[in-house]
């Protein structure tokens, strides 16, 4: 089997390996890395929406001492190079570019350097400007190097998202957190455009997928989704749960509630995360889990601490979504 180098969301990274995981055919995780791991599975091109780029790794260096020794090891590595040749040739790829990447942002090197890890490759020509994939050298922080091949065109999202909708890896990911099953019942109370439902889709069946918003144009628009296909959708106050939804009727919760940032809350947001969780621990069953994404982690966080004989909160994880600072809050129903 072939090793992969996979981009996620940082801090993602331990989601991101178990849905792929389930999703891969002999998936087998060599290393867990900001933002990106490692991995060997079979098949030409692993294709997961918690996956933002992939690559195919040609060669692995270690003790990198700095991008330009590197590069310029690299340029000197036949054995290396003839990889690159010959994966090429086996994606069928006709142009390229040769990039380098020092601990996770571009940079540049000697030009010398780049011309003859172009020289060296036959199977496609130098594209600098529009290529079909890359040929990339990055050093990381953790102290080695690898040579990769861009498998996927994904610029961090495979489609065009409407405002406030979230990344189907970030969905991914937080569908993960709440340990899908195939007997789960999966509720998200601020369902808005629907992503966590199509993310809980994709990481297999359940046994009921309820989807809700308060904003009636935003429940038309779930119902119009052929992927929503079967989704009990409905108008619904998440606030108040406890009047819709029957008691520990619920096993799997993903929330992305309003943040206050765009549009005020109709209360202080401290108070609005309590009445919240209130109807989550209302609508979860013991054993159930739960995953919450919000930027206001000060208030949601001491909203929680209210809640501590209801819910095992687990430690939160820090994450940009839309070049906002936000975080995930996984949790279990006592």
């Amino acid at each position: 089997m072939d090793l992969f180098y996979s981009t996620c969301p940082a801090g993602l990274e331990g989601p991101a390996a178990r849905v792929a995981a389930r999703g891969l055919p002999s998936f087998a995780l060599e290393q867990s890395l900001g933002g990106a791991i490692l991995y060997r599975c079979a098949g030409k091109t692993p294709r997961l929406e918690v996956f933002q780029n992939t690559y195919l790794v040609l060669a692995r260096w270690p003790g990198a001492a700095s991008l330009e020794k590197t590069a310029a090891r690299a340029a000197r590595d036949d054995r290396a190079l003839r990889a690159a040749n010959d994966a090429m040739r086996r994606y069928a790829f006709r142009t390229f570019r040769v990039m380098f990447s020092d601990q996770n942002r571009l940079a540049a090197v000697n030009g010398g350097v780049r011309a003859a890890m172009e020289r060296s490759v036959t199977a496609a020509r130098p594209d600098r400007v529009s290529p079909q994939t890359e040929l990339l050298l990055l050093r990381r922080s953790e102290g080695f190097s690898l040579l990769l091949l861009r498998l996927t065109r994904r610029e961090g999202t495979p489609r065009t998202l409407a405002r406030g909708e979230l990344s189907p890896a970030v969905t991914a990911c937080m569908v993960e957190m709440c340990a899908p099953s195939a007997g789960g019942v999966f509720l998200d109370p601020f369902a808005g455009h629907g992503a966590t439902g199509e993310a809980r889709r994709r990481a297999g069946p359940c046994a009921r997928l309820i989807l809700s918003d308060l904003d009636p144009a935003m429940v038309a628009h779930m119902r119009g989704k052929t992927s929503l296909t079967g989704a009990e959708i409905a108008r619904r106050d998440a606030l108040r749960l406890s009047e819709d939804l029957p008691a520990a009727s619920v096993t799997e919760l993903a929330a992305d509630p309003p943040w206050g940032l765009w549009e005020p809350l109709p209360m202080p947001a401290e108070e609005f995360y309590a009445r919240m969780l209130d109807g989550f621990a209302h609508a979860l069953a013991p054993g159930g889990r739960m995953c919450v994404l919000t930027a206001a982690k000060r208030e949601f966080e001491a909203a929680a601490a209210r809640f501590g004989g209801l819910f095992r909160f687990e430690p939160r994880v820090d994450l940009l979504v839309n070049g906002k600072k936000a975080a995930l809050f996984p949790a279990q129903r006592l």
